[in-house]
């Protein structure tokens, strides 16, 4: 049984602003064709460390939010209104042709504000 440990990725992201993370998915120096070894792609941020904890964007290939480019380059729209703070997500992926579910990038995510202002 091979097992996989995911990738650790941080984020920052503007509140409010247009934010797309672009992310290049390589195995060993070589392209992973995403398109083909995986039917579904899922990204989840929740306000919290736990997969209990409140899920507060979710967006999937299929559903929009996910598009493919190049081959392995996952582009996600990220774009959120949310409070500032850290947040945790993670990415899932369903293998070509089964029902098996694999976790290969979690992030953390920071959103800061989106505006910064002088009290006068």
């Amino acid at each position: 049984m091979s097992y996989y440990i995911p990738a650790n990725i941080s984020v920052n992201i503007r509140q409010g602003a247009y934010h797309i993370e672009t992310l290049t998915l390589t195995d060993g120096g070589s392209a992973v064709d995403i398109a083909t070894d995986y039917d579904e792609i899922v990204c989840e941020m929740r306000n919290g460390n736990s997969t209990a904890a409140p899920l507060i964007k979710r967006i999937t290939l299929s559903g929009g939010g996910i598009t493919i480019s190049n081959t392995n380059e996952l582009n996600l729209n990220l774009t959120t209104d949310f409070a500032p703070g850290n947040y945790k997500g993670d990415i899932r992926f369903r293998l070509d042709s089964t029902q098996n579910w694999i976790t290969l990038i979690a992030m953390d995510v920071v959103i800061t504000a989106s505006i910064s202002r002088k009290d006068v």
